[in-house]
């Protein structure tokens, strides 16, 4: 179990590489510098899936969280956001196959003037679930969400 950490100044915030993990509070912050690669910065990344995600916040990476080969992972309470203008392209939840994830109550404050989306899908499909997300819909490019969505999209603007 891992709990209240803070991760900053890294392309890559938290990757993790077995399953089974529960992990609390954890903050990775993107700051960029001459070595790092925005379009290639990712929050946290899940190589394994089967983890759970509670209270995870990934700031100002390109993407906030990326699941790989359909992964089943559970996001409760997680924050993706970005306030840098130079962050053109912003995705909150990626996967590298089908959507096999369940997502609670998962806050996404994009920026202004960027390509976003809530999630950008490797391939159609999967069980997953997406249950009360938090986001402004207007700014979303893309509605891949919608086939995993449970409840409706929350937005106090």
């Amino acid at each position: 179990t891992l709990t209240d950490i803070r991760i900053s100044g890294f392309e890559i915030g938290m990757q993790l590489t077995r399953a089974g993990n529960l992990m609390h509070n954890i903050h990775a912050v993107y700051k960029r510098g001459e070595r790092m690669d925005y379009n290639n910065s990712i929050g946290f990344l899940d190589s394994c899936g089967s983890n759970w995600m509670d209270g995870f916040h990934a700031e100002g990476f390109r993407v906030a969280y990326r699941i790989k080969g359909g992964g089943l992972d559970m996001l409760n309470d997680c924050v993706a956001s970005w306030s840098d203008p130079e962050a053109t392209a912003q995705t909150a939840i990626m996967t590298d196959g089908r959507f096999s994830s369940i997502v609670t109550n998962f806050k996404a404050e994009f920026g202004e003037g960027a390509s976003c989306m809530f999630l950008d899908l490797g391939a159609e499909g999967g069980k997953g679930i997406i249950q009360y997300p938090i986001f402004d819909k207007s700014k979303v490019n893309n509605t891949s969400y919608m086939n995993h969505l449970v409840g409706k999209v929350i937005w106090n603007s």
